[in-house]
């Protein structure tokens, strides 16, 4: 399937992502790491800790903050600052004390065998981190809910026929789809940045921009979802095709490691076959390509 293509995914992934360089390294006691467990032994110290894709264990002395995005964090030494676990669980275990604050988003915080955390602790069980490490029930209902409602809403005002080009707009000009993603979500990034210097308006701001791009990416998540129907299950018909293509990437989404990766690919298709396709409004499939399973 369009099988050279898939060498622009690595490429456009390393692009869509500046995250990489606010993990750069800038105290020599800093530790970041991607997709490699952090652990710091009895006798180790760090300032600042960042895992993307993995999960940290502090035995020694953390003095600064410690963070991960798709891991969890495990305290049985001594941390000075607080601890952010986006996609995963803080537990604070038996000779465990961490002095800050400690936020999970899609996970739970938890103190075990006298652990302690001594500041304020909020979780938020039901959000989560695509392809984070240990998804909870509620986080994966309701991920998989929120999708199939975005994009069943999508469906409706688009209708069948829009549906069908966004598909077959990725299916036919599937560079340009992906593109156009990456230069949409660096858009997206710019003016998040901006945003830091409107001071009060920043939060409204953000949350414009968010709303954007949830409604540009339900429109391009349609096509997709009908995409993945076509060639998984061929006798469903437009609509029911893309919600049961959108589950099936739903469900992947919440696979450890791997679902970051269908959420991070997909969300550039989406983007881009919205823009493409002009919201469907673009794209009939040639002559040739009836034959295939999304018809």
């Amino acid at each position: 399937m369009h099988g050279k293509r898939i060498l622009l995914i690595p490429l456009l992934f390393l692009c869509a992502f500046p995250l990489t360089a606010q993990l750069s390294q800038r105290n020599p006691e800093d530790r970041a790491q991607f997709f490699h467990d952090i652990n710091i032994g009895p006798n180790g110290t760090a300032n600042v800790v960042q895992c993307f894709g993995c999960n940290v264990l502090i035995r020694g002395h953390v003095t600064g903050d410690v963070l991960t995005i798709g891991g969890s964090i495990y305290i049985s030494g001594l941390v000075d600052g607080n601890a952010v676990a986006m996609g995963g669980h803080i537990e604070s275990q038996s000779g465990g004390e961490l002095r800050g604050h400690a936020a999970a988003i899609g996970g739970y915080v938890t103190q075990t065998s006298g652990g302690k955390i001594d500041r304020e602790s909020v979780s938020t069980p039901y959000a989560i981190v695509p392809g984070q490490y240990r998804p909870t029930a509620l986080g994966i209902a309701f991920l998989i809910v929120t999708n199939l409602v975005c994009v069943g809403l999508a469906c409706l005002l688009l209708r069948e026929k829009r549906v069908n080009n966004t598909g077959w707009t990725i299916w036919n000009r599937t560079n340009m789809v992906l593109i156009t993603g990456v230069v949409a979500l660096f858009i997206a990034w710019g003016f998040e940045t901006l945003g830091e210097h409107l001071g009060r308006g920043e939060v409204p701001a953000n949350t414009l921009l968010v709303l954007i791009l949830g409604v540009v990416g339900s429109a391009g998540a349609t096509g997709l979802g009908r995409l993945v129907a076509g060639i998984a299950f061929p006798g469903f018909k437009a609509v029911p095709g893309t919600l049961a293509g959108i589950f099936a990437l739903s469900m992947l989404e919440v696979i450890p490691l791997l679902g970051f990766f269908v959420f991070v690919i997909g969300l550039l298709f989406a983007l881009g076959a919205a823009i493409v396709s002009g919201f469907g409004a673009r794209a009939v499939p040639s002559p040739e390509e009836e034959a295939h399973p999304l018809q």
